[in-house]
Formats: C-alpha cells, structure tokens, sequence
C-alpha cells in the first residue's frame, strides 16, 4: 500500500507516530451501502496483524478507504476503477482472522484465478519446462539455502536428473 502512494506521490507516505506491531482491529468500510469485494462473506470488524512505523498521509489519487483501523484511516485502500488494492496488514499470517478468506476473495473473486491448479501438474509441466530449457547434455549447478524456493528447485532437478 504504501508503495502504491508513494509512486503517486512521496509526501503521501508518513513515519506513524505510533507504531503498529501486533494484533489490530480491522473495520471495513460500507461504500454505497455494501462492503468492498475484498470483504465479501465477512461481518464487521476483525482482528489482523500489523507490522509497520510508516502510513500514508493522504490517499494516492483514483483511490478511496475500504478499511480502517484505530491507528489508520487507510488500513485497506482500493482503486476506484482498476483491481487495485492496498493493505496496511498482513492477511497471509495466522494471526489475521480470516486472512485466507480475505486472499481468496482477492485472487479468485477480484483477479479471476482458478482453483485448477495442483501440484503433480505443476511438477509435470516444470520438469518439462526445466528439460526443454537444459536439454539432453545440459548441466545444472544448484545451491539449497533451507528455504522453500530452493530446496522446490533441488528437488525438481533430482527427479529430472534421474529420469534420464
């Protein structure tokens, strides 16, 4: 969110003279007597997890408030004609109730996705995509540093490795 207003403008974005680390009541909006998109399937307030010092002084242009907190009045912004959104929170981690409701409204209601996805598709179509790209002859230095990303990408060039 922050991004977003300070790319419209740099005075838009503040130091907060409080900072926010920890649980926070979230209020979302009524715009024309209905919550925004983002919310859809989810009464009144909620709790989410902050985790910042700055916020935004005013709203980037083309964008209204569809939350609020007590330390913010732009808790969640949303463009007003592209799917555009801006959040103060982190809906991802367990501590925001309904964070996954909140994710699954914005990536299948707002943004259009599909829930076709699964994984051995994903591993056919990357071990395809990786063998196209190697070839037969091709070698490949990998490097696991602990975290997801990496340790995905070892395990897909062992399996392509041993299917040869």
């Amino acid at each position: 969110m922050q991004e977003i207003a300070y790319l419209s403008s740099p005075d838009n974005v503040i130091a907060g003279t409080h900072r926010e680390y920890g649980h926070a009541t979230l209020k979302p909006q009524m715009i024309n007597s209905h919550v925004d998109r983002l919310f859809q399937g989810l009464e009144g307030s909620m709790q989410v997890w902050m985790s910042h010092g700055d916020k935004l002084a005013k709203l980037p242009d083309g964008f209204h408030t569809v939350a609020t907190s007590d330390n913010s009045e732009y808790a969640a912004i949303a463009h007003g004609t592209k799917p555009i959104y801006g959040l103060q929170f982190h809906p991802e981690v367990t501590h925001t109730t309904n964070g996954t409701k909140l994710l699954e409204n914005f990536a299948l209601g707002i943004c259009g996705s599909k829930q076709n996805w699964t994984m051995s598709a994903f591993m056919s179509q990357e071990i395809e995509r990786i063998r196209k790209l190697v070839g037969d002859k091709g070698q490949v230095l990998g490097a696991v540093s602990g975290g997801v990303d990496s340790t995905v990408a070892a395990k897909l060039m062992v399996h392509i490795s041993n299917t040869f």
